[in-house]
């Protein structure tokens, strides 16, 4: 009898200011007259001379000048571990007001970053598709781009009858379905690259067409191209700002050889055959933020965008460091 009493004298020592969850059965109970049971925890607490129970959190707040921790709960077993060592109130609310503000300072951009991952997805689902409706359409018509909408001019009507019906047949290859006319709606109400512009809206006015993906494409008839149209796609729909060139607005061209290519390439830009030339170079074909006073600027950024090299500094990439 002596022994047991040595022995819970001891563990009553050991464990003050610790949280009693476990052992509770083997010590004696008249020992424990402070033991105080709460309602809305699943654990009993000791409540000893130096330490308050908090109703806000399931643990001991020490009464002790400057204590701000309860005890560490070496001696709880591991399903009540997780109820021992919480914080106090204040400290909860110190650590949310941080959080608060490194989020504050972060998410801008984090959502730039994700925003500029998507416009990429994209362009390149956009490239990738506009290649492959190509290569069916030639298959199909047994010739490309460029001649069918040479063999659908109207000399009394000029380029829109012909691209109006190129426009017609190759957006039936988007999902089998989409809308096409000789208009199609913001035409006349896309940016230039720096956004400060309004890019001419001959460039896109010859048709156009609108696929089930809600993507805007602009056809221009190009007949200084060599019959080969200039394709301008918005990659997620006039609805979706910033309709502005080369961030999410660009220009593609079929080409005599039966390939899509990118406006842009520097290798190419002068090439009105199989290159990226931009109707016979009345326009300029500029991608380039040293410069705003270009209507046109961002009309050839595709290339750039396609190899994801910023065209100001090639060390950099396209997607993370060119677009804003």
């Amino acid at each position: 009898m002596k022994n047991k009493q040595i022995t819970v004298e001891n563990t009553n020592k050991r464990l003050r200011n610790k949280c009693a969850m476990t052992c509770f059965g083997d010590m004696n109970q008249n020992n424990f007259t402070d033991k105080v049971y709460s309602l809305f925890t699943t654990h009993h607490s000791l409540i000893h001379n130096d330490t308050d129970f908090s109703r806000f959190t399931s643990h001991f707040s020490l009464r002790k000048a400057g204590a701000t921790h309860v005890a560490l709960c070496d001696s709880v077993g591991s399903y009540f571990k997780h109820w021992c060592g919480a914080f106090t109130l204040a400290e909860v609310l110190i650590t949310l007001g941080i959080i608060g503000v490194v989020a504050a300072m972060t998410m801008p951009t984090l959502i730039a970053n994700h925003r500029k991952t998507v416009l990429k997805t994209q362009f390149k689902k956009t490239y990738s598709e506009l290649q492959q409706v190509n290569q069916n359409f030639i298959k199909d018509y047994d010739m490309n781009l460029c001649e069918y909408n040479w063999q659908m001019w109207d000399e009394t009507k000029g380029g829109y009858t012909s691209s109006k019906a190129t426009s017609d047949a190759f957006i039936k290859y988007y999902n089998g379905s989409g809308s096409s006319s000789s208009q199609t709606q913001g035409f006349n109400q896309i940016k230039n690259l720096t956004g400060d512009k309004t890019v001419a809206g001959t460039l896109f006015d010859d048709g156009g067409a609108i696929d089930m993906q809600k993507r805007t494409f602009y056809f221009e008839y190009a007949v200084t191209n060599v019959n080969c149209p200039v394709i301008t796609v918005d990659i997620n729909g006039y609805y979706k700002m910033p309709n502005q060139m080369g961030i999410d607005v660009f220009s593609f061209r079929p080409t005599q050889n039966g390939k899509i290519v990118p406006l842009g390439n520097p290798d190419t830009v002068n090439d009105q055959i199989n290159g990226s030339a931009v109707l016979n170079n009345q326009h300029s074909c500029t991608c380039t933020k040293k410069e705003n006073n270009s209507i046109t600027n961002g009309v050839c950024c595709a290339y750039w965008a396609s190899i994801d090299v910023n065209p100001d500094d090639n060390s950099k990439t396209y997607w993370k460091s060119f677009i804003q």
